[in-house]
């Protein structure tokens, strides 16, 4: 048992990846089938005008009959929000690090119609290495055309740019960098190609965006599973610094341990459904 006492002046530390090896399972039932994954109590609570966006569709989402997806049914990909959370590092009050936030978003994406008219399969990593970089290409474009102002009372203003063509690079480069320099932007443009890693004998197409680290793994056919998790800086003082190499590894080591948990298993729900519609 750790005394309160002593719990102020070593810091609350949540990126401890012992404790998501005990932290309750989070369950969701997405129709085809069933996700569970160590999920830590949420420590990090965003202002009113955020969590109002924040989600969480447990115990159900259907994934089967695109009822739950956002933006199928306009001709994109789908996107169906399972969970936002998020925690907090409040170092020690002997440390020179500031603050630190890690949000976790977890979401199951979908081939839109045009993919699937095509005959578009997740068949193997590949092809979804190729769906990631072009749907983040394609997020990344869509931002660009925006530019992004901040404004000394921390509003945020933003209103459509020109537009650009495939000639003018260095104007598309100088409103990448605008919009990364802005905070609240959605997304920005520095990213990398997608890359493959395996946790816990799970194949991931991993894809960085700035801040942001996106996991996914094919769950069906025409079904993905993402994970995102996002670096910020919380409330810090003019004498707190960076945080240290070493508490970035262990917040790597924190979402690694949340992402060797996953689990995926069949749904009642699925079988239940078929004999319903008399096709089994």
């Amino acid at each position: 048992m750790k005394y309160p006492i002593r719990a102020y002046f070593q810091g609350l530390v949540p990126f401890n990846h012992k404790q998501v090896n005990a932290a309750p399972w989070c369950e969701i039932d997405l129709f085809k089938s069933v996700l569970r994954f160590r999920c830590p109590k949420q420590t990090y609570f965003p202002s009113d005008d955020i969590a109002q966006i924040w989600q969480d569709y447990r115990p159900f989402v259907d994934t089967l009959t695109q009822a739950d997806f956002k933006g199928f049914r306009t001709g994109g990909p789908g996107i169906a929000v399972l969970l936002d959370t998020g925690w907090e590092f409040k170092p020690s009050v002997w440390s020179n690090e500031g603050c630190i936030v890690l949000k976790m978003s977890v979401n199951v994406f979908t081939l839109s119609t045009a993919d699937r008219k095509a005959g578009r399969e997740f068949n193997d990593a590949d092809e979804l290495i190729k769906w990631v970089n072009a749907y983040s290409q394609g997020r990344a474009d869509f931002f660009a055309q925006w530019n992004f102002i901040q404004h000394d009372d921390g509003m945020l203003s933003f209103g459509l740019n020109e537009p650009l063509d495939n000639n003018n690079k260095s104007l598309k480069n100088a409103l990448s960098e605008q919009a990364n320099a802005a905070q609240n932007a959605p997304t920005t443009h520095q990213m990398g190609n997608a890359q493959i890693k395996y946790i816990n004998d799970r194949q991931w197409v991993i894809i960085k965006v700035a801040t942001e680290i996106y996991f996914y793994t094919i769950i069906a056919k025409e079904d993905v599973l993402c994970f995102r998790f996002k670096l910020d800086k919380g409330e810090i003082t003019p004498q707190q610094g960076s945080p240290s190499h070493d508490k970035l590894n262990k917040i790597e080591r924190y979402i690694e341990s949340i992402l060797a948990s996953v689990d995926l298993t069949p749904s009642n729900r699925l079988s239940g459904y078929l004999k319903d519609k008399g096709i089994m």
